[in-house]
Parts: structure tokens; C-alpha cells; sequence
């Protein structure tokens, strides 16, 4: 099988004994957290996380689509798509005060302009809750003139989506939609609201600093893994081509400041993308998943990604790919 782009030496051997911890033939919609967690615990969370990604990728349902997009990325294709659909860009939380997150979008607004792709931004709050923000969505896709769209979210705005997918005028909003690209999406919640939840000083800490900023504590609450509103299913369009990319790094690949810490908060529940994202959540995403090994939350690794990332937007445009793939158990958006 073969190793992930922009794996390195090192990474080889890691894989190398990934392969001889994960079951042959794994199915891996049908991990469970606790699963993947003991395997973590026995063997290292970075003999996890590579295991794990290597079940995503060479997954029967995912390979190929992997393989496309890699294929792409290399230049040995390149995909001519006639009818452009509008980007329609839903930021990240703090876009505002954090841009070197990459939650303000600049990155997307700057590959949209290259590839001469219209692009939309929806007016949504820096740190708006879960139904303010889905309203927005909703309300900007009802009333755009564009005939074809793709969701395109980042981190919370992925969660701000999911939210919209449950409401009564998602069917009408979402009908001129062809995909959803979400990267690094919080659509499942995140177990950091718990780990703060149990620093009393902390907790403090973030309500004053959300109260300075006008901002609210419930808006976190929200973000709750397992019991919150992000918790019940999302049943995503069927016409949609959804790709969840996801960062996969070992604690060597951390590059952003802010992973260290949010890596280190949630790794005893096992492996995890250092901003919030416990990875065994990969297999409750309705339709494809691409794993990006050496990558954290914030998709800023050591390579340039950007090539990556236009592939995924070119395969999520084409009409020629079949739309998703859902799971029928474990699912969630």
C-alpha cells in the first residue's frame, strides 16, 4: 500500500507498524472511539493515527476518490469543469480577532481568484451561535442569483452548516447546492468544551474574555461532543458531493502554536487534529473523508497544501462524480 504524500522517512516506519497493530480488511465506519483509543494506548497514539489513516485511505469506497485527488494534485490531470459552481464560503470561529488561524477564509478567497471562481462570503457572526449562524446560511442561499453552488466552511462554520442542514427550509435552500467542502469542520463537536468545562479558573477566564468581546459562553456549550445540538444525526442532501478533509498529525507535525496544547488536552480519548477534532469522529461524516497525514487543525504543515486543497474544490465541482456515499449507521455530519 502506499504512504500518504509528503510522508517521510520516519513516517514510513510508523506505518510500517500501523499495518501490524490495524486488522486487515478493518472496516473502518465501524470503529469505535474506544477502539481506536485502546489501540492508542497499547501502541502508541501515533502508531493510531497513522493506522488510522491509512484504513481511511485505502477504505474499498475511499480509494479510488483518494487516488483522484492525488492524481490531480500532481498535475498528471487536470479536470476541465464547463459550469463553475459560486463558492459560497462559510469562515471559522474568531475570524476576526484570529486571522492567522486561517479562519477568515483568505486562503479560499485567494485560490478562488486564481482559478477565476465566483465566490460569495455569508455574513455570519465572528462567534455567532449555532442557529444565528445557520440562519445566515440559510437566508444568503435563498436569496444568491447564482444558478450553482458550493458550500465551502471552515472549522465552526462546518458546524454552523450542520445546524442549517436540520432546518424546515434546508430542502429549498440547499436545492441549487452540488457540494460541501468542509476542512477541519467541527460538525461533530469537539471534547475541548468538556476538558474546559473541568478547569474551573479557565472557564472563568474564557467567560470574561468572551464577555469583553461581546461574546457568549453558551456559543461554546454548543459545541459539546456527544450531548449537544451537534449531536443528532444530519441527513445531508443526496445530491451533494461532501468531502471532509482532515488533518491527521503525530506530535511532531503540531506547527501551529495553539496545536501543542489542544493536542495534548484531548489525546487521552485518542487520536487527534491539535484543534479539536477527536479523529475517530472520521467515521461518522457522511460521504468522503481525505485525511491529510502531517497536518494539524490549521492545515498550515511544512508543504504547501494549497494544491491539495484546489483538487478537493475541483473533484467536489465535477459532474461526472457521483454525490455521496453515506454511511447508513454511525452518522453524523
Amino acid at each position: 500500500m502506499a504512504y500518504p504524500p509528503h510522508a517521510k522517512a520516519e513516517d514510513y516506519a510508523l506505518f510500517d507498524r500501523a499495518r501490524n497493530v490495524f486488522p486487515v480488511n478493518l472496516d473502518w465506519r465501524q470503529i469505535s472511539p474506544d477502539q481506536l483509543n485502546e489501540i492508542a494506548r497499547v501502541h502508541s497514539i501515533e502508531v493510531a493515527t497513522a493506522g488510522w489513516c491509512d484504513a481511511i485511505r485505502n477504505a474499498p469506497e475511499q480509494a479510488d476518490f483518494v487516488r483522484a485527488i492525488e492524481t490531480a494534485v500532481t498535475g498528471r490531470t487536470s479536470p476541465a469543469i464547463v459550469d463553475l459552481p459560486t463558492i459560497v464560503l462559510i469562515r471559522g470561529a474568531f475570524f476576526r480577532q484570529h486571522r492567522q488561524t486561517g479562519a477568515d477564509g483568505d486562503r479560499i478567497l485567494r485560490i478562488a481568484r486564481e482559478m477565476g471562481w465566483p465566490i460569495e462570503l455569508v455574513e455570519i457572526d465572528s462567534f455567532g451561535s449555532l442557529e444565528r449562524n445557520a440562519d445566515a446560511i440559510l437566508n444568503h442561499l435563498l436569496r444568491t442569483q447564482a444558478s450553482k453552488l458550493m458550500l465551502v466552511s471552515l472549522s465552526k462554520g462546518s458546524a454552523d452548516i450542520a445546524m442549517a442542514l436540520n432546518d424546515p427550509r434546508a430542502a429549498a435552500a440547499m436545492e441549487r447546492v452540488c457540494g460541501w467542502v468542509s476542512l477541519s469542520g467541527l460538525s461533530t463537536g469537539t471534547p475541548l468544551i468538556s476538558w474546559l468545562r473541568s478547569h474551573r479558573l479557565r472557564t472563568i477566564g474564557v467567560h470574561l474574555l468572551l464577555w469583553s468581546r461581546g461574546q457568549r459562553f453558551r456559543v461554546l456549550d454548543q459545541l459539546r461532543h456527544n450531548n449537544g445540538p451537534l449531536a443528532s444525526r444530519v441527513t445531508i442532501p443526496a445530491h451533494f458531493r461532501t468531502i471532509h478533509v482532515v488533518g491527521f498529525p503525530v506530535r511532531c507535525h503540531l506547527r501551529h502554536p495553539w496545536a501543542p496544547n489542544g493536542y495534548e488536552r484531548i489525546a487521552p480519548l485518542g487520536p487527534t487534529d491539535g484543534g479539536g477534532i477527536l479523529l475517530a469522529d472520521s467515521a461518522r461524516l457522511q460521504g468522503r473523508v481525505y485525511p491529510v497525514w502531517g497536518a494539524d487543525h490549521y492545515l498550515q504543515p511544512d508543504w504547501d497544501v494549497e494544491p491539495l486543497i484546489r483538487s478537493i474544490l475541483l473533484h467536489a465541482a465535477r459532474s461526472d462524480v457521483q454525490p455521496n456515499a453515506i454511511p447508513t449507521t454511525k452518522s453524523n455530519a
